[in-house]
């Protein structure tokens, strides 16, 4: 949804309504990427470890080894712009949260040129922080109404420089996000939190509402069956997983970036 509805306005008795063309949406398209972890046991620790409790819980680790280390590297891609991997890796918030061009000038699809409706909002070389007018300045930028970001995301580093700004007796935290295992500050109505795949100088002022990370049916962290080679003693599975992550509304998106 690109445009209000045009036709509209006060009246009086029987005056006639504007029955415009009034075109507002258009439609995004994203190509589906694909991830795989890969695991390997080999017979002999199998033969080794005799007996089926014990051989399940050496499967059952290696399988949460593989999810924790697959969740990991989609973390690294959602941080990055899409390009790495010859372009095969998914694409990430670096793009989405841009004024710049991804991929020939275009997003889901749709220009950037032309289309202002469809470009994110960055603040570039911000410099040092001391308190929180900068923050709060991006924040109310991002605002419209009473659509306001839903998460601050940023690095360690600025992290704990934004803490450092907080008296005692105003840090809360965001419960949903803490059972999750988050650590949060909350700023007005968004918990701020750290990864380390961030960029260094960079805060993200995101509105989830409008990212959305989508699977594609079943394929999402599917097992295959355990395979045996023919010339080794060893065994694989592979996990695969086809999904994208994409955005419906680029300008509720912000970006600060060169800050210290």
């Amino acid at each position: 949804m690109y445009a209000e509805l045009a036709n509209k306005g006060s009246y009086s008795g029987s005056d006639a309504f504007s029955t415009n063309d009034d075109d507002g949406f258009t439609a995004a398209e994203y190509d589906w990427n694909q991830y795989y972890g890969l695991i390997k046991l080999e017979n002999i620790e199998l033969a080794k470890n005799s007996g089926a409790p014990a051989v399940l819980r050496i499967v059952e680790n290696e399988m949460k080894r593989a999810e924790l280390s697959i969740a990991e590297g989609l973390d690294e891609m959602f941080w990055g712009d899409g390009s790495g991997n010859a372009g095969k890796d998914w694409l990430g918030l670096q793009a989405i949260v841009s004024p710049a061009d991804p991929s020939g000038g275009a997003l889901g699809g749709i220009p950037v040129a032309g289309n202002p409706w469809w470009v994110a909002q960055e603040d570039t070389t911000v410099g040092a922080i001391t308190d929180f007018t900068q923050l709060r300045t991006a924040y109310i930028g991002a605002t419209e109404g009473n659509d306001s970001p839903t998460n601050i995301f940023t690095t360690d580093t600025l992290y704990a420089k934004i803490d450092s700004f907080f008296e005692s007796n105003q840090r809360f935290m965001d419960p949903a996000m803490a059972d999750q295992g988050f650590e949060t500050i909350m700023f007005h109505n968004a918990p701020i939190t750290f990864d380390r795949n961030i960029p260094t100088g960079e805060i993200y002022l995101l509105n989830l509402k409008y990212i959305q990370l989508y699977a594609l049916n079943e394929n999402w962290f599917k097992q295959g069956d355990w395979q045996e080679p023919v010339n080794q003693d060893v065994r694989y599975m592979k996990m695969l997983l086809y999904g994208q992550l994409t955005t419906s509304n680029r300008k509720r998106q912000r970006v600060m970036s060169g800050v210290s």
